[in-house]
């Protein structure tokens, strides 16, 4: 195996890795939402636990050629403000909401950074997929103004809040060549600095009161799953084939999500729904197909 086949086979094991922990994310954290978990206690898991697990690794590596400022910039994008957006809009808006606005557009955000900031330019077949996704955005919002339950729409803008989080981080780790264990180990424990201490001083924690089976599933999934080993996948994806590409496969999560919520969470979505997802993974493949042609 060449090293350049060596390389694409470990950025799409990477991807896959990263398919099924975002598609368990989405959906395990919505379902929480809906009991009794609240944002903030989901955000205290997210970074708390992530934040113990990666302290060492700070200690010992320290910074890694980033400024403290730097380090401060990323953890309030992946650490603070990805979680804390997504999960005051997993309380407001369903998943097929979140599988379009926070994850599906997130390809998009980051494609028009990573033109504006890091001069990338697309071909052809991949402006046809940033255009789908941007149909799909626009049937979710239709969606949520034919059928605007209470609260629907902010759950949707903090959904877009929390993909562009993600996609100015994937930008900057980019730009400042910042490698997976170096990401992780900067973000969590400054993000574990930054907000365990506001959340102890000044939120009613609820998380007592969770059954113990749910705490531990939550625990896994917010405090490692989604931070450490998402954070390791995400990271080598990017080595592998830049920020604009690794957000492009990632968004093959919507369609997933949308078709698990039934059985799971009994949520069924509108026909807009199902034509905004619909396009969304139109722009997928449509991105997949170029990424294959640009590493053949």
């Amino acid at each position: 195996m060449t090293p350049q086949k060596r390389e694409l086979a470990i950025g799409l094991g990477a991807a896959a890795a990263i398919l099924v922990i975002w598609t368990g994310f989405i959906l395990l954290t919505r379902l929480g939402a809906r009991s009794t978990f609240q944002p903030a206690d989901l955000l205290a898991l997210r970074v708390g636990i992530a934040g113990v697990v990666m302290a060492p690794f700070l200690v010992r590596l320290g910074l890694g050629g980033l400024q403290l400022w730097q380090g401060l910039i990323m953890a309030l994008l992946a650490g603070i403000g990805f979680g804390g957006f997504a999960y005051n809009a997993f309380a407001l808006a369903p998943v097929s909401h979140a599988a379009v606005l926070m994850t599906g557009s997130l390809p998009l955000q980051t494609s028009i950074l990573a033109m504006l900031v890091l001069g990338e330019r697309f071909n052809r077949i991949r402006l046809v997929g940033l255009g789908l996704i941007v149909v799909g955005v626009v049937m979710i919002a239709l969606d949520t103004m034919a059928h605007a339950a209470p609260g629907m729409w902010r759950g949707d803008v903090l959904f877009a809040a929390s993909s562009c989080c993600w996609a100015i981080y994937s930008i900057l780790a980019q730009r400042w060549k910042v490698k997976p264990l170096q990401a992780a180990s900067v973000v969590f424990p400054l993000a574990f600095c930054l907000y365990i201490p506001v959340w102890l001083l000044f939120v009613d924690t609820k998380l007592h009161l969770a059954p113990l089976g749910e705490l531990i599933t939550q625990a896994v999934l917010q405090g490692l799953l989604a931070t450490i080993v998402s954070m390791f996948a995400y990271m080598r994806v990017v080595v592998a084939f830049g920020a604009a590409s690794t957000t492009m496969l990632t968004a093959a999560v919507p369609g997933l999500v949308t078709i698990l919520a039934i059985p799971l969470l009994g949520e069924v979505p509108s026909w807009t729904d199902i034509l905004g997802v619909a396009c969304v993974t139109g722009g997928i493949a449509a991105t997949i197909l170029a990424l294959h042609r640009r590493h053949s």
